[in-house]
Protein backbone atom coordinates (compact mmCIF):
# COMPACT_ATOMS: atom_id res chain seq x y z
CA UNK A 1 0.00 0.00 0.00
CA UNK A 2 3.00 2.29 1.08
CA UNK A 3 4.46 1.80 -2.77
CA UNK A 4 1.42 2.74 -4.19
CA UNK A 5 1.10 5.94 -2.29
CA UNK A 6 4.91 6.59 -3.16
CA UNK A 7 4.26 5.96 -6.88
CA UNK A 8 1.22 8.24 -7.11
CA UNK A 9 3.73 10.90 -5.10
CA UNK A 10 6.11 10.22 -7.80
CA UNK A 11 3.27 10.99 -10.57
CA UNK A 12 2.25 13.94 -9.18
CA UNK A 13 5.39 15.94 -9.07
CA UNK A 14 6.33 14.83 -12.62
CA UNK A 15 2.83 16.05 -13.88
CA UNK A 16 3.69 19.50 -11.90
CA UNK A 17 6.94 19.33 -13.97
CA UNK A 18 5.68 18.60 -16.95
CA UNK A 19 3.35 21.68 -16.88
CA UNK A 20 6.62 23.89 -17.24
CA UNK A 21 8.07 21.53 -19.57
CA UNK A 22 5.06 21.37 -21.63
CA UNK A 23 4.90 25.22 -21.79
CA UNK A 24 8.54 25.35 -22.78
CA UNK A 25 8.42 22.59 -25.52
CA UNK A 26 5.04 23.36 -27.13
CA UNK A 27 4.10 27.12 -26.10
CA UNK A 28 1.00 25.83 -24.58
CA UNK A 29 -0.37 24.00 -21.04
CA UNK A 30 -3.14 22.08 -22.83
CA UNK A 31 -1.62 19.21 -24.91
CA UNK A 32 -1.89 15.30 -24.51
CA UNK A 33 0.78 14.80 -22.44
CA UNK A 34 -0.91 17.14 -19.13
CA UNK A 35 -3.91 15.53 -20.24
CA UNK A 36 -2.88 11.78 -19.92
CA UNK A 37 -1.28 12.73 -16.48
CA UNK A 38 -3.75 14.32 -15.44
CA UNK A 39 -6.19 11.45 -15.82
CA UNK A 40 -4.05 8.95 -14.86
CA UNK A 41 -3.53 10.85 -11.62
CA UNK A 42 -7.08 11.38 -10.98
CA UNK A 43 -9.15 8.40 -11.92
CA UNK A 44 -6.99 5.93 -10.03
CA UNK A 45 -6.97 8.38 -6.91
CA UNK A 46 -10.95 8.62 -6.64
CA UNK A 47 -10.30 4.63 -7.32
CA UNK A 48 -8.43 4.47 -4.09
CA UNK A 49 -9.96 7.37 -2.19
CA UNK A 50 -13.55 7.75 -3.39
CA UNK A 51 -14.80 4.57 -4.03
CA UNK A 52 -18.02 2.68 -3.01
CA UNK A 53 -16.52 -1.10 -3.56
CA UNK A 54 -17.75 -4.12 -1.84
CA UNK A 55 -13.93 -5.12 -1.77
CA UNK A 56 -10.39 -3.53 -1.72
CA UNK A 57 -9.13 -4.32 -5.26
CA UNK A 58 -5.30 -5.56 -5.59
CA UNK A 59 -2.94 -2.36 -5.46
CA UNK A 60 -0.88 -4.56 -7.91
CA UNK A 61 -3.39 -2.76 -10.29
CA UNK A 62 -2.56 1.03 -9.00
CA UNK A 63 1.03 0.19 -9.70
CA UNK A 64 0.61 -1.16 -13.37
CA UNK A 65 -1.18 2.20 -13.86
CA UNK A 66 1.55 4.54 -12.05
CA UNK A 67 4.63 2.53 -13.49
CA UNK A 68 2.80 2.89 -16.99
CA UNK A 69 2.09 6.65 -16.62
CA UNK A 70 6.05 6.80 -15.83
CA UNK A 71 7.37 5.03 -19.11
CA UNK A 72 4.62 7.23 -21.28
CA UNK A 73 6.34 10.54 -19.80
CA UNK A 74 9.60 9.29 -20.35
CA UNK A 75 8.63 8.98 -24.04
CA UNK A 76 7.44 12.39 -23.95
CA UNK A 77 10.93 13.94 -22.23
CA UNK A 78 13.28 11.99 -24.89
CA UNK A 79 10.95 13.25 -27.85
CA UNK A 80 12.13 16.53 -29.76
CA UNK A 81 10.56 19.87 -28.95
CA UNK A 82 7.77 21.99 -31.43
CA UNK A 83 5.61 25.14 -31.34
CA UNK A 84 2.43 24.40 -31.43
CA UNK A 85 0.01 27.24 -33.74
CA UNK A 86 2.90 29.58 -34.44
CA UNK A 87 3.38 28.34 -38.04
CA UNK A 88 -0.02 27.46 -39.16
CA UNK A 89 -1.20 26.79 -42.25
CA UNK A 90 -5.00 27.52 -42.71
CA UNK A 91 -7.15 26.83 -45.11
CA UNK A 92 -10.77 27.33 -45.73
CA UNK A 93 -13.21 24.16 -45.69
CA UNK A 94 -16.27 24.33 -47.93
CA UNK A 95 -19.37 24.84 -45.35
CA UNK A 96 -21.62 23.32 -47.76
CA UNK A 97 -19.67 19.85 -47.87
CA UNK A 98 -20.16 20.07 -43.73
CA UNK A 99 -23.60 20.31 -43.88
CA UNK A 100 -24.03 17.43 -46.62
CA UNK A 101 -21.96 15.38 -44.16
CA UNK A 102 -24.66 16.47 -41.30
CA UNK A 103 -26.88 15.74 -42.91
CA UNK A 104 -26.48 12.06 -44.10
CA UNK A 105 -25.30 10.98 -40.00
CA UNK A 106 -28.56 12.82 -38.71
CA UNK A 107 -30.56 10.72 -41.19
CA UNK A 108 -28.71 7.69 -40.77
CA UNK A 109 -29.03 7.71 -37.11
CA UNK A 110 -32.83 8.66 -37.03
CA UNK A 111 -34.73 5.72 -37.88
CA UNK A 112 -33.08 3.62 -34.67
CA UNK A 113 -32.79 6.95 -32.20
CA UNK A 114 -36.38 7.22 -32.83
CA UNK A 115 -37.44 3.53 -32.15
CA UNK A 116 -35.20 3.62 -29.28
CA UNK A 117 -36.81 7.09 -27.89
CA UNK A 118 -40.21 5.52 -28.40
CA UNK A 119 -39.37 2.32 -26.38
CA UNK A 120 -37.96 4.31 -23.71
CA UNK A 121 -41.00 6.20 -23.62
CA UNK A 122 -43.21 2.77 -23.20
CA UNK A 123 -41.13 2.35 -20.05
CA UNK A 124 -37.75 -0.03 -21.08
CA UNK A 125 -34.96 1.12 -19.09
CA UNK A 126 -31.66 2.55 -21.17
CA UNK A 127 -30.28 -0.27 -19.70
CA UNK A 128 -31.90 -2.59 -21.02
CA UNK A 129 -31.53 -0.92 -24.52
CA UNK A 130 -27.68 -0.62 -24.51
CA UNK A 131 -27.87 -4.76 -22.97
CA UNK A 132 -30.21 -5.75 -26.39
CA UNK A 133 -27.80 -3.15 -28.80
CA UNK A 134 -24.92 -5.43 -28.26
CA UNK A 135 -25.94 -8.84 -27.54
CA UNK A 136 -28.92 -9.06 -30.14
CA UNK A 137 -29.20 -5.84 -32.52
CA UNK A 138 -25.27 -5.61 -33.45
CA UNK A 139 -25.71 -9.85 -33.53
CA UNK A 140 -29.10 -10.19 -34.90
CA UNK A 141 -29.51 -7.02 -37.34
CA UNK A 142 -29.19 -5.90 -40.85
CA UNK A 143 -25.29 -6.95 -41.63
CA UNK A 144 -25.48 -4.28 -43.66
CA UNK A 145 -27.00 -1.53 -41.52
CA UNK A 146 -24.90 -2.42 -38.68
CA UNK A 147 -21.48 -2.24 -40.28
CA UNK A 148 -22.61 0.84 -42.36
CA UNK A 149 -23.23 2.49 -38.45
CA UNK A 150 -19.93 0.99 -37.50
CA UNK A 151 -17.78 1.58 -39.85
CA UNK A 152 -19.29 4.81 -41.67
CA UNK A 153 -21.95 7.14 -39.64
CA UNK A 154 -19.95 6.50 -36.07
CA UNK A 155 -17.02 7.43 -36.88
CA UNK A 156 -17.90 10.48 -39.28
CA UNK A 157 -20.76 11.73 -35.94
CA UNK A 158 -17.46 11.79 -34.12
CA UNK A 159 -15.57 13.88 -36.61
CA UNK A 160 -18.47 16.15 -36.71
CA UNK A 161 -18.30 16.80 -32.79
CA UNK A 162 -14.57 16.71 -32.72
CA UNK A 163 -14.59 19.84 -35.42
CA UNK A 164 -17.85 21.57 -34.24
CA UNK A 165 -16.06 24.27 -32.56
CA UNK A 166 -13.96 25.59 -35.55
CA UNK A 167 -14.06 28.91 -35.54
CA UNK A 168 -16.05 31.08 -39.22
CA UNK A 169 -12.51 31.65 -40.44
CA UNK A 170 -12.15 27.89 -41.44
CA UNK A 171 -14.80 28.27 -43.75
CA UNK A 172 -16.13 29.71 -46.84
CA UNK A 173 -19.53 30.04 -47.55
CA UNK A 174 -21.19 30.81 -43.73
CA UNK A 175 -23.83 32.97 -42.79
CA UNK A 176 -23.73 34.86 -39.54
CA UNK A 177 -24.79 32.38 -37.08
CA UNK A 178 -23.12 29.24 -38.55
CA UNK A 179 -20.57 28.27 -36.26
CA UNK A 180 -23.64 28.51 -33.55
CA UNK A 181 -25.15 25.84 -35.80
CA UNK A 182 -22.59 23.46 -35.93
CA UNK A 183 -22.56 23.30 -32.19
CA UNK A 184 -26.21 22.31 -32.05
CA UNK A 185 -26.06 20.06 -35.04
CA UNK A 186 -23.13 18.29 -33.02
CA UNK A 187 -25.39 18.13 -30.11
CA UNK A 188 -28.80 16.77 -31.87
CA UNK A 189 -26.13 13.86 -33.42
CA UNK A 190 -24.47 13.30 -29.98
CA UNK A 191 -28.20 12.52 -28.90
CA UNK A 192 -29.20 10.55 -31.95
CA UNK A 193 -26.23 8.37 -30.91
CA UNK A 194 -27.03 8.21 -27.50
CA UNK A 195 -30.24 6.57 -28.31
CA UNK A 196 -28.82 4.48 -30.46
CA UNK A 197 -26.26 2.51 -28.13
CA UNK A 198 -29.21 2.53 -25.90
CA UNK A 199 -27.62 5.02 -23.01
CA UNK A 200 -23.99 4.52 -23.91
CA UNK A 201 -22.90 7.69 -22.80
CA UNK A 202 -19.54 7.73 -24.10
CA UNK A 203 -20.66 10.02 -26.84
CA UNK A 204 -22.44 12.85 -24.71
CA UNK A 205 -19.54 12.71 -22.69
CA UNK A 206 -16.91 13.50 -25.80
CA UNK A 207 -19.21 16.31 -26.31
CA UNK A 208 -18.65 18.33 -22.88
CA UNK A 209 -15.44 16.93 -23.38
CA UNK A 210 -14.86 18.81 -26.68
CA UNK A 211 -16.29 21.84 -25.42
CA UNK A 212 -14.54 21.88 -22.55
CA UNK A 213 -11.14 21.76 -24.26
CA UNK A 214 -12.24 24.16 -27.10
CA UNK A 215 -13.01 26.92 -24.75
CA UNK A 216 -9.76 26.30 -23.02
CA UNK A 217 -7.70 26.49 -26.38
CA UNK A 218 -9.61 29.96 -27.40
CA UNK A 219 -7.79 31.33 -24.80
CA UNK A 220 -4.73 30.32 -26.21
CA UNK A 221 -2.80 33.01 -28.09
CA UNK A 222 -1.34 30.76 -30.60
CA UNK A 223 -5.02 29.05 -30.93
CA UNK A 224 -7.77 31.69 -30.40
CA UNK A 225 -8.39 32.57 -33.94
CA UNK A 226 -9.28 28.80 -35.05
CA UNK A 227 -11.82 28.20 -32.20
CA UNK A 228 -15.40 29.85 -31.73
CA UNK A 229 -16.18 31.02 -28.60
CA UNK A 230 -19.92 31.07 -27.85
CA UNK A 231 -21.49 34.23 -26.14
CA UNK A 232 -22.35 33.60 -22.67
CA UNK A 233 -26.12 33.34 -23.55
CA UNK A 234 -25.27 30.47 -25.73
CA UNK A 235 -22.54 29.21 -23.29
CA UNK A 236 -25.35 28.72 -20.69
CA UNK A 237 -28.13 27.31 -23.26
CA UNK A 238 -25.09 24.78 -23.83
CA UNK A 239 -24.66 24.13 -20.06
CA UNK A 240 -28.72 23.57 -19.70
CA UNK A 241 -28.85 21.26 -22.39
CA UNK A 242 -25.97 19.41 -20.91
CA UNK A 243 -27.19 19.24 -17.26
CA UNK A 244 -31.21 18.10 -18.76
CA UNK A 245 -29.45 15.12 -21.08
CA UNK A 246 -27.36 13.96 -18.34
CA UNK A 247 -30.22 13.80 -16.27
CA UNK A 248 -31.83 12.20 -18.53
CA UNK A 249 -29.20 9.41 -18.77
CA UNK A 250 -28.85 8.60 -15.25
CA UNK A 251 -32.32 8.46 -14.60
CA UNK A 252 -32.96 6.15 -17.91
CA UNK A 253 -29.87 3.74 -16.33
CA UNK A 254 -31.25 3.81 -13.18
CA UNK A 255 -28.74 6.24 -11.45
CA UNK A 256 -29.67 7.57 -8.27
CA UNK A 257 -27.65 10.32 -6.62
CA UNK A 258 -25.80 13.50 -7.74
CA UNK A 259 -24.13 14.41 -11.33
CA UNK A 260 -20.70 14.29 -9.84
CA UNK A 261 -21.11 10.99 -7.61
CA UNK A 262 -22.27 8.73 -11.12
CA UNK A 263 -19.64 10.25 -12.72
CA UNK A 264 -17.31 9.17 -10.24
CA UNK A 265 -18.42 5.79 -9.94
CA UNK A 266 -18.48 5.62 -13.91
CA UNK A 267 -14.98 6.10 -13.65
CA UNK A 268 -14.46 4.21 -10.25
CA UNK A 269 -15.68 0.76 -12.64
CA UNK A 270 -12.53 0.79 -14.61
CA UNK A 271 -10.22 -0.21 -12.25
CA UNK A 272 -12.16 -3.41 -10.59
CA UNK A 273 -13.18 -3.87 -14.05
CA UNK A 274 -9.50 -4.56 -15.73
CA UNK A 275 -8.99 -6.30 -12.65
CA UNK A 276 -11.23 -8.96 -13.22
CA UNK A 277 -9.40 -9.37 -16.54
CA UNK A 278 -5.86 -9.35 -14.67
CA UNK A 279 -6.64 -11.83 -12.47
CA UNK A 280 -9.17 -14.07 -13.14
CA UNK A 281 -8.95 -14.71 -17.04
CA UNK A 282 -5.99 -16.19 -19.02
CA UNK A 283 -6.15 -13.43 -21.89
CA UNK A 284 -2.63 -11.66 -20.57
CA UNK A 285 -1.35 -15.18 -21.17
CA UNK A 286 -1.13 -15.37 -24.72
CA UNK A 287 0.53 -12.22 -25.95
CA UNK A 288 -0.99 -10.78 -29.40
CA UNK A 289 2.41 -8.75 -29.96
CA UNK A 290 0.58 -5.61 -31.13
CA UNK A 291 -2.31 -7.51 -32.84
CA UNK A 292 -4.64 -6.01 -29.70
CA UNK A 293 -3.36 -2.42 -30.34
CA UNK A 294 -3.14 -2.29 -33.78
CA UNK A 295 -6.89 -4.62 -34.31
CA UNK A 296 -8.35 -2.64 -36.82
CA UNK A 297 -4.93 -2.91 -39.24
CA UNK A 298 -4.53 -6.97 -38.61
CA UNK A 299 -8.50 -7.29 -39.38
CA UNK A 300 -8.14 -4.95 -42.79
CA UNK A 301 -4.90 -7.13 -43.64
CA UNK A 302 -7.08 -10.43 -43.00
CA UNK A 303 -10.03 -9.82 -44.59
CA UNK A 304 -9.12 -11.13 -47.87
CA UNK A 305 -8.27 -14.45 -45.97
CA UNK A 306 -10.98 -14.23 -44.07
CA UNK A 307 -13.46 -14.74 -47.52
CA UNK A 308 -11.01 -17.87 -47.94
CA UNK A 309 -12.25 -19.20 -44.57
CA UNK A 310 -8.59 -18.01 -43.38
CA UNK A 311 -8.28 -16.58 -39.81
CA UNK A 312 -4.41 -15.54 -38.25
CA UNK A 313 -5.38 -13.88 -35.44
CA UNK A 314 -8.77 -13.84 -34.04
CA UNK A 315 -8.70 -10.54 -31.74
CA UNK A 316 -12.25 -9.20 -31.38
CA UNK A 317 -11.46 -7.18 -28.52
CA UNK A 318 -15.13 -5.38 -28.69
CA UNK A 319 -16.85 -8.71 -28.31
CA UNK A 320 -14.80 -9.15 -25.14
CA UNK A 321 -14.96 -6.34 -23.58
CA UNK A 322 -18.62 -5.46 -24.29
CA UNK A 323 -19.69 -8.57 -22.88
CA UNK A 324 -20.77 -8.15 -19.08
CA UNK A 325 -19.17 -9.74 -16.70
CA UNK A 326 -19.62 -10.38 -12.74
CA UNK A 327 -17.06 -7.94 -10.80
CA UNK A 328 -16.77 -8.87 -7.30
CA UNK A 329 -15.36 -5.41 -6.09
CA UNK A 330 -18.49 -3.78 -7.78
CA UNK A 331 -20.79 -6.75 -6.66
CA UNK A 332 -22.50 -6.62 -10.05
CA UNK A 333 -21.80 -7.17 -13.71
CA UNK A 334 -20.60 -4.42 -16.05
CA UNK A 335 -18.71 -4.07 -18.90
CA UNK A 336 -16.57 -1.88 -21.34
CA UNK A 337 -14.20 -0.01 -18.95
CA UNK A 338 -11.35 -1.97 -19.20
CA UNK A 339 -9.10 0.86 -19.75
CA UNK A 340 -5.97 1.16 -22.37
CA UNK A 341 -3.74 -1.17 -20.22
CA UNK A 342 -6.18 -4.41 -21.19
CA UNK A 343 -5.09 -4.04 -24.90
CA UNK A 344 -1.53 -3.03 -23.94
CA UNK A 345 -1.10 -6.56 -21.77
CA UNK A 346 -2.98 -8.56 -24.17
CA UNK A 347 0.37 -7.56 -26.95
CA UNK A 348 3.05 -7.99 -24.87
CA UNK A 349 1.76 -9.20 -20.73
CA UNK A 350 3.57 -7.43 -18.13
CA UNK A 351 6.21 -6.25 -20.63
CA UNK A 352 2.88 -4.38 -21.76
CA UNK A 353 2.86 -1.82 -18.95
CA UNK A 354 6.04 -0.17 -20.71
CA UNK A 355 5.78 -1.32 -24.00
CA UNK A 356 1.76 -0.01 -24.30
CA UNK A 357 2.44 3.69 -23.24
CA UNK A 358 5.73 4.42 -25.11
CA UNK A 359 3.88 2.91 -28.17
CA UNK A 360 0.64 5.26 -27.42
CA UNK A 361 2.99 8.53 -26.91
CA UNK A 362 4.90 7.81 -29.72
CA UNK A 363 1.36 7.58 -31.92
CA UNK A 364 0.14 10.88 -30.16
CA UNK A 365 3.08 12.68 -30.76
CA UNK A 366 3.38 11.76 -34.20
CA UNK A 367 -0.52 12.99 -34.45
CA UNK A 368 -0.07 16.08 -32.67
CA UNK A 369 2.84 16.85 -34.38
CA UNK A 370 0.94 16.69 -38.08
CA UNK A 371 -2.02 18.31 -37.08
CA UNK A 372 0.27 21.63 -35.42
CA UNK A 373 0.70 23.45 -38.89
CA UNK A 374 -2.96 23.38 -40.39
CA UNK A 375 -5.56 25.16 -38.54
CA UNK A 376 -8.65 23.08 -38.88
CA UNK A 377 -6.26 19.90 -37.71
CA UNK A 378 -5.66 21.80 -35.18
CA UNK A 379 -8.96 22.61 -34.05
CA UNK A 380 -9.54 18.41 -34.97
CA UNK A 381 -6.84 17.97 -31.95
CA UNK A 382 -7.11 20.19 -29.54
CA UNK A 383 -10.73 20.65 -29.55
CA UNK A 384 -11.93 16.86 -29.98
CA UNK A 385 -8.47 14.14 -29.84
CA UNK A 386 -8.08 15.66 -26.32
CA UNK A 387 -11.13 14.23 -25.50
CA UNK A 388 -10.07 10.90 -26.42
CA UNK A 389 -7.34 11.17 -24.55
CA UNK A 390 -9.18 12.65 -21.01
CA UNK A 391 -10.43 8.57 -20.82
CA UNK A 392 -8.38 5.55 -19.37
CA UNK A 393 -9.47 3.92 -22.65
CA UNK A 394 -7.18 3.47 -25.56
CA UNK A 395 -7.50 6.17 -28.30
CA UNK A 396 -6.50 4.29 -31.13
CA UNK A 397 -9.38 2.27 -31.44
CA UNK A 398 -11.22 1.33 -35.17
CA UNK A 399 -13.75 3.93 -34.88
CA UNK A 400 -10.55 6.78 -34.27
CA UNK A 401 -8.49 5.18 -37.43
CA UNK A 402 -11.64 5.33 -39.74
CA UNK A 403 -12.50 9.07 -38.53
CA UNK A 404 -8.69 9.74 -39.05
CA UNK A 405 -8.82 8.39 -42.56
CA UNK A 406 -12.01 10.18 -43.09
CA UNK A 407 -10.24 13.52 -41.53
CA UNK A 408 -8.10 13.04 -44.21
CA UNK A 409 -10.53 12.46 -46.84
CA UNK A 410 -12.99 15.64 -45.92
CA UNK A 411 -10.09 18.00 -45.98
CA UNK A 412 -9.05 17.28 -49.17
CA UNK A 413 -12.42 17.10 -50.61
CA UNK A 414 -14.23 20.43 -48.77
CA UNK A 415 -10.74 22.37 -48.80
CA UNK A 416 -11.13 25.51 -51.00
CA UNK A 417 -7.81 27.69 -50.70
CA UNK A 418 -5.18 28.98 -48.41
CA UNK A 419 -4.97 32.03 -46.74
CA UNK A 420 -2.93 34.07 -43.79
Amino acid sequence: MIGVYILLSINIIVFICLLFVSERKMGTLVNTYTTYNLVWILFPSMSLFLNSYIRPISYEVYVIFFVGALFFNLTYLLAPPFRIGECCNSIQIDLRKRRMLEFIVIVSLLPTAYANYKLIQSGVELWRLNYDYWHEVRNAGSYLYNAYIQSIVGPMSMLLVFTSYASVNLYKNVSKHSAFINVCLAILISIEYFLLSGGGRAQLMSFVFVSAFSYVASFNKNLRDYFYKPSKKQLLLFIIAFLLLINFANEGRGKQGSFLQNLIDGYNIAPPLFEYYYTRTDLFSHHMYGCSMFEFFVQLLQYPFKLAGITFYDVQNNDIVQNFVYVPALGKETNAGVTAFFYYMRDFGLLGVAIGPVIYAFLLNSLQRKCSNNAFLLVFFYGGFMSLCFSTGYAFSKNTWLMLIYLYLFVRISKKKSFG
